[in-house]
């Protein structure tokens, strides 16, 4: 656990929200082709042992001129039909899954429930399954 907080840790403790904060080393970047950067996502599952349905990516999205956050599973893509503050639902099939905390590297564990609470989010199937080599 990293011995600086970010934002989001601190928000979560000020809230008393149950989470574990786990830190890992995260790849170099590799530039700013799609192709030749790395998977974040899918390294943080690798990273932290987990499979990759249950680290989530957040996504900002405009639909009808609002800007919308939407947390969807790494090994998924955002279904643009939809939105708010959205969590994929297939994360309610875990006790816990993990978003990042702030800053690559640095992921939140915590439960899918109390991460709707603070976000004020809602749940729908927003995630579709990609073609990706699993690397867990």
């Amino acid at each position: 656990m990293s011995a600086r907080g970010t934002r989001a840790t601190d928000e979560l403790s000020r809230l008393g929200v149950a989470h574990v904060v786990l830190e890992y080393e995260p790849p170099e970047r590799h530039g700013s082709a799609r192709e030749g950067r790395p998977a974040y996502g899918l390294d943080a599952a690798t990273a932290l042992g987990v499979a990759p349905d249950r680290i989530c990516k957040t996504l900002v999205a405009i639909v009808d001129g609002k800007p919308v956050l939407a947390i969807v599973p790494v090994d998924r893509t955002l279904d643009l039909k939809r939105l708010p503050a959205v969590l994929d639902d297939g994360a309610l099939a875990h006790s816990t899954i993990f978003v990042s905390a702030g800053r690559r590297g640095l992921q939140v564990e915590l439960a899918p429930a109390d991460l709707l609470r603070v976000i004020g989010g809602l749940t729908a199937q927003i995630g579709v399954a990609r073609e990706t080599e699993r690397r867990w």
